[in-house]
């Protein structure tokens, strides 16, 4: 029988952003919410690691930002379900914008997931 050494299994790693909506309470919006409700953008998919460590949420201007500004962090693991909502507020001043997730393993390695966002 060959020698097999046995290969250590790699660190698991996940950041999937799976889709978005504007909410405001129940329903969807796509304008300001009624006094005393704010419009919030719901992000959801899947922030998760073997052995997670933290992920955070960021957003910046366009396709391609030359800077970034965290909305959120998360604490806890999340599989294919709500992982953030971020006030509208967070997307004042241009009309497309790029969220950013990034999900970091105790050992320091992170992955992360991208979602284009184009405001009306």
């Amino acid at each position: 029988m060959p020698n097999r050494r046995r290969r250590r299994p790699r660190p698991s790693c996940c950041a999937r952003i799976r889709r978005y909506h504007e909410r405001d309470g129940g329903g969807c919006a796509s304008g300001s919410g009624a006094e005393g409700s704010a419009v919030v953008v719901q992000v959801s998919g899947t922030a998760d690691a073997d052995r997670f460590a933290e992920a955070r949420v960021e957003v910046g201007i366009g396709e391609t930002p030359e800077s970034w500004t965290q909305v959120g962090t998360l604490s806890e693991a999340t599989r294919d379900g709500p992982i953030i909502s971020i006030p509208t507020s967070a997307f004042e001043g241009a009309t497309e914008w790029t969220i950013r997730l990034i999900v970091r393993h105790e050992d320091g390695r992170t992955r992360e997931a991208r979602f284009f966002l184009k405001l009306a």
